[in-house]
């Protein structure tokens, strides 16, 4: 028997960055799909994932302002037009501070006041320029962080709720008990959660604009009250989403009463 050694040491050709990008557009598009995506598997497949993005997700993906009215204006209308960029520059004669956000970025049906990096307006054009990379990082971060002090939170409760439901299988207590118990604890820790991160971001933003400031302790609750509705909001549209195979598929439980 003859071996032939010749290539044995000859690395293997790497796949073609066409095959990547093919395999992860198959990846969904709930938000813990999209997060995972931009802050995990974009480490690996950088040029992959931000081709996935432009494909199906730019367009998807929008800014709202926090203190606008809804406007369906006809911007092709000369006169309307003119009273939608008066109106519409109002608002951000205010501008977009870090304590206190006045730009929110929706994703699908997500939303978050992250910080809007680059952003510069033509009021000629009517269009906003991004750097839409720094966008989806500082939304996917912050989502990202929540995510991880929720499962915290989840694995900090489990003996409790073992305990629960052995009583519940005793006749201790109600069958019911343990669930709606899980269901209050998880509602109060995801609101608290969100707060927290929030604070924390607008705190350290603030820190980072004005070096004269050494410390932020304003969480911004007002905004984050009309943020929370806002996400209730965009959890119920339909914004030509695709997030599931099934069209009909509706959106995740995202805790709105």
């Amino acid at each position: 028997m003859v071996l032939n050694l010749k290539n044995a040491s000859t690395p293997p050709q790497p796949f073609p960055p066409e095959l990547y990008y093919n395999i992860l557009l198959y990846i969904g598009a709930k938000e813990h799909e999209l997060t995972w995506l931009w802050t995990t598997g974009r480490e690996g497949f950088k040029d992959a994932v931000e081709r996935v993005f432009i494909s199906r997700h730019i367009n998807k993906t929008y800014l709202r302002l926090l203190h606008a009215e809804p406007s369906e204006e006809d911007t092709t209308d000369e006169a309307r037009r003119t009273k939608l960029v008066t109106k519409v520059k109002k608002v951000f004669d205010y501008g977009n501070p870090p304590h206190r956000p006045e730009i929110v970025v929706q994703i699908r049906h997500y939303v978050n006041d992250t910080w809007v990096p680059s952003m510069e307006v033509d009021w000629d054009k009517l269009e906003v320029k991004i750097d839409w990379i720094g966008l989806y990082t500082e939304f996917f971060r912050e989502t990202k962080e929540k995510n991880r002090r929720m499962g915290e939170f989840m694995e900090s409760v489990k003996p409790t709720l073992i305990e629960m439901r052995t009583k519940a299988e005793n006749g201790e207590i109600d069958a019911m008990e343990p669930f709606k118990w899980s269901l209050n604890a998880y509602g109060e820790a995801l609101d608290k959660n969100n707060l927290e991160v929030r604070a924390e971001r607008i705190a350290r933003n603030v820190l980072k604009q004005d070096p004269r400031v050494t410390s932020w302790t304003d969480p911004n609750k007002a905004g984050a009250k009309r943020l929370k509705d806002i996400a209730c909001m965009a959890s119920c549209e339909d914004p030509y989403s695709d997030e599931g195979e099934d069209e009909d598929e509706p959106p995740e439980d995202d805790g709105c009463e």
